[in-house]
């Protein structure tokens, strides 16, 4: 019988730590880690039973560089013949100004959108090749005010706060499931994102108004702890229930109606289009043919 494999991005901090341990306790697999410190690799490997150690595998991946991106894709479809779960868990709250990455994307955008967007489409085939796959997406109850404008996604003509871009890497997020429910309706995987509420991560401190910083001490004891952050990703990764359901939004394991703007079928096909533009060297490999 073929070993399972599963593929995660963000396992070695926050709540995907809790995550990445949950499913070792109930699944018996292969892990690829897609990280970028090996340091916070080995600490993750350090912290699990010997037993667990031998199936973990890193993948170097910086997510803020397509080029990387596309270099973890071909490590790991060099490795598997197939994906049994593919999880999109990283991501990044930005900084007080915009920031670019060496393709001159928006640093937000490329983290939280176009990297798993990415990772994702590469890695479809080997998805396809198990005999029931999942895709499981972290999105955040912040995509509900998100004002996305696809024609201006790197603020280049609008006004930058670094909470709207989390708000719209997060609708993104949302939008990307649907559309890519839709995009594998004839295959044997399925999509689905999840909110995993207000959890007492690093990421969340630094979410915090600065008038608010003083209180995070004093805020954290109303923050989910990281184990129940990671509950509902859990559960759509294993749970026979959501076998057949793709392309829903979650919150406390259950399906949750998303915002307006997250279920425009108008803004989810334009913002792939878009992404895909902005993906298209990768997906084809003509990166490499320009790099050398």
């Amino acid at each position: 019988m073929q070993k399972k494999v599963v593929v995660m991005t963000g396992a070695t901090s926050g709540f995907g730590v809790a995550w990445l341990k949950a499913l070792t306790k109930d699944f018996s697999a292969d892990f690829y880690v897609v990280a970028r410190s090996n340091a916070k690799f080995e600490s993750l490997a350090a912290d699990l039973p010997k037993s667990i150690q031998q199936n973990l595998h890193y993948v170097p991946c910086d997510l803020a560089s397509l080029k990387s991106v596309a270099l973890a894709a071909q490590m790991i479809n060099k490795q598997v013949d197939s994906i049994d779960i593919l999880i999109n868990n990283a991501g990044i709250f930005p900084t007080a100004e915009p920031s670019f990455t060496e393709e001159n994307i928006e640093l937000t955008l490329v983290v939280n959108h176009l990297a798993p967007f990415l990772l994702t489409l590469l890695l479809k085939e080997r998805l396809s090749n198990a005999s029931s796959a999942r895709v499981v997406n972290t999105s955040s109850f912040q995509h509900y005010p998100a004002k996305l404008n696809v024609d201006d996604l790197g603020f280049t003509n609008s006004h930058y706060t670094p909470m709207l871009a989390y708000q719209n890497s997060k609708l993104c997020t949302v939008l990307f499931t649907r559309a890519l429910s839709q995009y594998l309706s004839n295959t044997n995987v399925n999509v689905n994102c999840f909110d995993p509420g207000i959890v007492d991560t690093s990421m969340t401190a630094s979410a915090l108004p600065k008038l608010l910083s003083w209180a995070h001490p004093l805020l954290r004891v109303f923050f989910r702890s990281l184990e129940k952050g990671a509950e509902t990703g859990v559960y759509l990764s294993l749970n026979k229930s959501v076998k057949e359901q793709s392309g829903g939004y979650y919150l406390n394991k259950k399906l949750k109606t998303p915002s307006v703007s997250a279920q425009s079928k108008d803004l989810s096909e334009q913002l792939w289009q878009v992404s895909m533009g902005l993906v298209e060297p990768y997906l084809d490999g003509s990166f490499e043919s320009r790099a050398s």
